[in-house]
């Protein structure tokens, strides 16, 4: 057997994904553990490195037509994989989409570029607007999808284009007007998958922009416990409250289930101890919601994602 499959089902998957041109790792009954920041999570059927777009559109069109699940990763920083694994197909996007070009101010980049690594660029050449992003973990896909920011910004703000493939796999370029963006959201989970995009900065001078850069990551690592493995922000904040600032209130701080742990230095931070399993962080996300709703009233919404 083959993670449930009887062995014949399973080498005709690691058949028909060897014959699709631009995949360029596959790896069958992978541990997602390797693959995000919470370092949890069970195997995925298949995990996959797909190079070009129409890569991405075959292994969809043979999970689809397998009966399979299908998902898209970054860098693994926004997501909780459970324990049981992933029935199906999972995707990173490779080198091929690890660009960017900068031209004035307008840079076009790949959506498996890292955002702090970009931030950095950008510094560089003396460009403004994307300082919040230094430090953050993700790439610029991920933050797209879910309009990621930090202090008082988003990436939202910045961007001119963004170009991605349907689930129909046309490939289409969005301007910014027909993009909803909102808090930790956007519309661009309608699509398939998020292929790149064309960002505007501010012309500024380098020392100012790595200065600012530099202050925000210093305020980071005050108040974040960046040397635990997490997945950042387990909620979004409810409008005009902090969620982190919720939880502390209530007691949560130090709360622990298992291996995981309400982080003592960010309420909002849940942290792997070294030997926490996937089931042990949704025990102790529920446990703080459900907390957090007697006590207040309030049900916090999740900002991390979790897949099974």
């Amino acid at each position: 057997m083959f993670g449930g499959w009887p062995m014949s089902c399973a080498t005709g998957l690691l058949e028909r994904v060897r014959r699709i041109n631009g995949v360029s790792e596959i790896r069958p009954e992978e541990p997602m553990s390797n693959h995000t920041s919470f370092r949890v999570g069970g195997p995925a059927k298949l995990f996959a490195v797909a190079e070009t777009e129409e890569a991405v559109v075959e292994l969809y069109k043979t999970a689809r037509e397998l009966g399979l699940k299908f998902k898209i990763i970054g860098n693994g920083t926004n997501l909780l994989f459970k324990d049981e694994g992933f029935d199906g197909i999972v995707v990173k996007l490779g080198r091929g989409f690890d660009w960017a070009e900068f031209d004035g101010e307008i840079v076009r980049c790949g959506a498996a570029v890292s955002l702090s690594r970009l931030a950095a660029e950008a510094a560089e050449r003396g460009l403004s607007g994307l300082e919040f992003a230094y430090g953050i973990p993700g790439t610029v896909g991920g933050a797209l999808i879910n309009n990621a920011g930090a202090h008082s910004k988003q990436i939202g703000d910045l961007v001119v284009t963004v170009e991605g493939i349907t689930f129909e796999g046309e490939k289409v370029r969005r301007p910014r007007e027909e993009i909803d963006f909102g808090y930790r959201e956007s519309s661009l989970k309608e699509l398939l998958c998020v292929t790149g995009a064309e960002l505007k900065l501010e012309r500024s001078s380098r020392e100012r922009v790595k200065r600012l850069m530099e202050e925000l990551f210093a305020q980071r690592r005050m108040k974040q416990p960046l040397g635990f493995p997490s997945a950042g922000s387990v909620f979004k904040n409810p409008p005009g409250l902090a969620a982190g600032a919720l939880i502390e209130r209530c007691g949560l701080k130090g709360a622990t289930e298992g291996g995981a742990m309400v982080s003592n230095l960010h309420a909002n931070f849940i942290v792997n101890l070294g030997t926490a399993t996937a089931s042990d962080i949704i025990k102790l996300i529920e446990r703080v919601r459900d907390e957090v709703a007697a006590k207040t009233g309030i049900r916090l919404q999740l900002e991390i994602e979790i897949v099974g």
